[in-house]
């Protein structure tokens, strides 16, 4: 709730960040910070709850923004983050003497859309000038705008902010900081089973110390052996009916053993999980399950269940659990035969597919037109140095080729590309403020401006010509055209027409 409640006033503080023409901004600005940024606004003397709200998300923002620069006259080098290809988004060197209000925009060029190399070389260390040369600078706005970094297309939204303060809240909790929570979901067990562990690790049964903490009156004693308090330690390892169960199954020693080092339930059960096989993982899961089941019995049904039958109700259950998952009907992957579809006479169709080479350093396109009957008409490849997204790499292909489509004096288009994500995008209302929304915004643009120029989504099958030339751009140069089929691509070409 507290993570949930953070992430929530984030959203009306984000607007503190992006909106400085809102009537709310206005009024806490001209008030609580009238010469600094909001990040940087000090609680004052006397806040309103409001005030007091919003300013506790200022971690949560710091966290989850960075710079989309456009003229970087107002970015620092060294203390804003501004490089979205690494982590901490700012450079690992220290600032030099002397150049300690150093702006990104001083490390380009006279017209801003290409880096000063001599600049950017004396500057910065080995690992900061590649990242940061490879940096595309396009035709870009001319204000730098905060953009929300969790995010595919930069709009803040409660959910990821929701998952940065689950994050920060965790990294304040010694205990819960290295606990691996996903490995219970990965579990292969019944949900039922899982939901029970999620509960049990988070310490959060209704057992009765649990209730007498929380100001429910009832008694302290365990309901299976009525000798000690019911803590979670006690009953699922140290009460007589659980050693009975853990003996019978050869694992006393390791209980034993760890009762010894363990300072809290959670630090132990996933302790005593990593020290056990796959298989008896699941079987010591379902066994705690029988266990809290055998102790409600007793609660409410006054049933003594047998540890035996407890073992034994376990392990059934597990044998049926595994009998049910491989009696599932898998599913056929049938290859279904997808081929080259015709167009109406006088429409060029346009295949479009990036590649991502070298560990996301260089990424480069592939171009494929054909006439209406399938006829090659001409490709093109290219590549350079960047660093970008699946998103913004397909965006730059598609953009691209729409550009060659117009210089070629093309007047009917369909451009086709194996990115689904991509093509909703394209037909979408929403905004990207993101560097790749700046891509997808031209590409809007030309496409309204030329109305017979269409964008869809095919398959991976169906678009290997242009997969395979992307795939192949680095082996030309850049950019390079093809004005006939090259003979390694030649069968994919006959096997997509038929």
């Amino acid at each position: 709730m507290e993570a949930f409640n953070l992430s929530m006033f984030g959203k009306q503080s984000w607007k503190l960040l992006t909106d400085s023409n809102s009537l709310l901004t206005r009024v806490l600005k001209a008030k609580y910070f009238p010469r600094r940024d909001f990040l940087d606004a000090p609680l004052g003397h006397n806040p309103s709850y409001t005030w007091r709200s919003l300013w506790s998300t200022q971690s949560l923002l710091t966290l989850g923004h960075r710079w989309k620069i456009e003229d970087c006259s107002n970015i620092n080098v060294w203390s804003m983050p501004w490089i979205h290809s690494i982590p901490s988004h700012k450079p690992s060197t220290p600032p030099p003497p002397l150049f300690e209000d150093l702006t990104v925009n001083q490390l380009m060029n006279l017209d801003c859309f290409s880096w000063n190399h001599t600049m950017v070389y004396s500057l910065l260390n080995h690992h900061d000038v590649v990242v940061v040369t490879t940096i595309p600078l396009f035709n870009r706005a001319m204000v730098d705008t905060r953009i929300w970094k969790a995010t595919f297309d930069g709009n803040y939204t409660v959910k990821s902010a929701y998952r940065i303060c689950i994050d920060l809240l965790h990294s304040s909790t010694p205990i819960q900081a290295d606990i691996p929570w996903m490995n219970i979901w990965s579990l292969k067990i019944p949900h039922s089973v899982r939901s029970f562990l999620w509960r049990l690790a988070h310490q959060c049964l209704p057992t009765r110390n649990n209730l007498t903490t929380r100001g429910i009156p009832c008694e302290d004693s365990c309901v299976v052996c009525d000798s000690f308090a019911e803590s979670h330690i006690h009953l699922f390892f140290v009460c007589i009916k659980a050693k009975e169960c853990w003996e019978s199954i050869g694992m006393g020693n390791l209980i034993r053993e760890l009762l010894h080092q363990a300072n809290n339930f959670t630090t132990l059960l996933f302790d005593f999980l990593d020290r056990l096989s796959n298989h008896q993982q699941l079987l010591v899961v379902i066994l705690l399950w029988s266990l809290w089941k055998s102790r409600n019995a007793k609660l409410w049904e006054s049933s003594d269940t047998p540890a035996t039958v407890i073992i034994t109700r376990a392990k059934e259950i597990l044998h049926e659990w595994t009998c049910m998952q491989r009696a599932k009907p898998q599913v056929q992957n049938t290859n279904h035969i997808i081929s080259w579809v015709k167009l109406p006479s006088g429409v060029i169709k346009c295949d479009v597919d990036a590649a991502i080479f070298h560990n996301n350093t260089i990424v480069g396109y592939g171009i494929c037109f054909r006439n209406s009957e399938g006829q090659f008409s001409m490709a093109k490849s290219a590549f350079f140095p960047s660093s970008m997204t699946v998103l913004k790499v397909e965006a730059t292909a598609l953009l691209e080729a729409i550009k060659l489509a117009a210089s070629l004096g093309f007047q009917a288009v369909q451009f086709e590309t194996n990115c689904m994500t991509f093509a909703n995008t394209i037909h979408s209302t929403s905004t990207h403020l993101n560097e790749a929304g700046d891509i997808i915004s031209q590409c809007r643009g030309l496409l309204f401006t030329n109305t017979d120029f269409k964008v869809s989504y095919i398959r991976r099958q169906v678009n290997r010509v242009a997969h395979s030339i992307a795939r192949a751009s680095l082996s030309h140069p850049s950019p390079h055209l093809f004005y006939s089929v090259p003979s390694t691509l030649y069968s994919l070409f006959l096997n997509e027409m038929h």
